[in-house]
């Protein structure tokens, strides 16, 4: 299986929970998968990072993003109903660039990260799974309950539009996965049911090896 991943950050040095989850799905599905990775970075890639990568991956892409226009894209977000997570690392011609990949490569299925990724792949006609790992809806409420008035109101208003967002793209996607049942639960999606509890690790029934060809 040619498997496309498409992620927000680089998937090494593991310095972030979401990049520590990714390598090591990434490093046991390069056993028995073509793996594809169309990454956004914020900041210039060492070379040993990508090199260390490479070894299972047969394909790299990395788009840097902007942190200014990221940033500009926050502030428009404040006054419109995406989720401000989503507009700050959404670009239309990363957006273009990563559909004319994906086309060109014809994946059998797109593994995307996070909820902030789902506008570069959601329309694409292939067989599709998200990872929301975890709801972060909550996580935006708890902020905003240790924060000043003013910040409170803004993150309050995200969290809302992140769980309408979470619930708005869900029929995009065809398998979805979270890293606790926790997290399941406090998703406000009427099919939470459904979304996979997938802990570190990777879902090896989903994900079947490719037999091997004899040479």
């Amino acid at each position: 299986m040619k498997i496309a991943v498409v992620t927000s950050r680089f998937p090494y040095p593991l310095e972030k929970g979401d990049k520590l989850r990714l390598y090591f799905q990434i490093k046991y599905l390069a056993q028995h998968h073509e793996i594809l990775l169309l990454s956004l970075i914020d900041e210039p890639l060492a070379e040993v990072n990508l090199q260390h990568v490479q070894q299972f991956c047969k394909t790299i892409h990395v788009f840097p993003i902007q942190k200014k226009t990221a940033q500009w894209n926050v502030v428009k977000a404040l006054f419109n109903h995406t989720p401000l997570e989503v507009s700050y690392f959404f670009d239309k011609k990363i957006k273009q660039k990563i559909e004319q990949i994906i086309h060109a490569e014809q994946p059998d299925h797109i593994y995307c990260q996070l909820l902030r990724m789902a506008e570069y792949v959601r329309q694409l006609p292939y067989p599709k799974t998200i990872d929301y790992m975890d709801a972060f809806s909550v996580g935006m409420l708890r902020r905003a309950e240790n924060s000043n008035w003013i910040l409170k109101y803004f993150l309050k208003k995200d969290a809302a539009q992140i769980a309408d967002y979470e619930r708005v793209i869900y029929s995009d996607f065809d398998t979805h996965t979270i890293i606790s049942q926790q997290d399941q639960q406090f998703l406000k999606i009427k099919e939470k049911e459904n979304i996979h509890v997938l802990p570190n690790g990777v879902d090896t029934h989903f994900f079947t090896p490719m037999p091997r060809v004899k040479k």
